[in-house]
């Protein structure tokens, strides 16, 4: 809808087009209607549903995308917890199999050989559940990463949310090593 207006001189001779009688003007609204459009309109509003649904398929893609690496770094931080808790009960029977081992040796009734096998067994659990806390470790940071990512980063470089695993891990690792000396003969 629009609003005109026009200001025109209208004389049948020259001299009069300074007459204030010659001067027509005209004012009203008007509206224009597109009779025929081809089908533009109709045409416009199906590209545009379209692109919204491709935008929808996307958004959803990203986000079984995003629950998927989810869920994954949240079963493989559990897997990684308990396969660190279940390597550290196998190290702690380890410890006291080394002890045992040791008081048998000194009753006389063993060899050295069990004691040495005892400690081997040991060191090859420890290991193993010192690589165990590194993997959950490693899924945590996944996990974080998949949830957004995220953490404040310390002076000494670790990321805040791991500190109290990697303080946890190192207790470990001092926990086994005073409670397991190499010790022969």
């Amino acid at each position: 809808m629009t609003l005109f207006g026009g200001l025109n001189f209208q004389t049948g001779a020259i001299q009069d087009l300074a007459n204030a009688n010659s001067i027509v003007y005209s004012f009203g609204p008007g509206i224009r209607v597109r009779l025929f459009d081809g089908g533009r309109i109709e045409s416009n509003l199906r590209v545009r549903e379209s692109q919204a649904k491709q935008a929808r398929l996307a958004l959803e893609a990203t986000l079984r995308a995003a629950i998927g690496e989810v869920e994954s770094a949240s079963s493989g931080l559990r897997y990684g917890i308990e396969r660190a808790r279940s390597l550290d009960l196998a190290a702690e029977a380890a410890r006291d199999g080394v002890v045992l081992a040791r008081e048998l040796y000194d009753a006389g009734l063993s060899d050295l050989l069990q004691v040495v096998d005892a400690q081997r067994e040991q060191v090859a659990l420890e290991g193993n559940r010192l690589t165990a806390e590194q993997d959950a470790l490693s899924a945590a940071v996944q996990l974080f990463r998949a949830l957004g990512g995220g953490w404040q980063v310390l002076d000494l470089g670790w990321p805040t949310a791991i500190l109290p695993l990697v303080t946890e891990a190192s207790k470990n690792v001092q926990r086994s090593l005073s409670g397991s000396e190499c010790w022969v003969g």
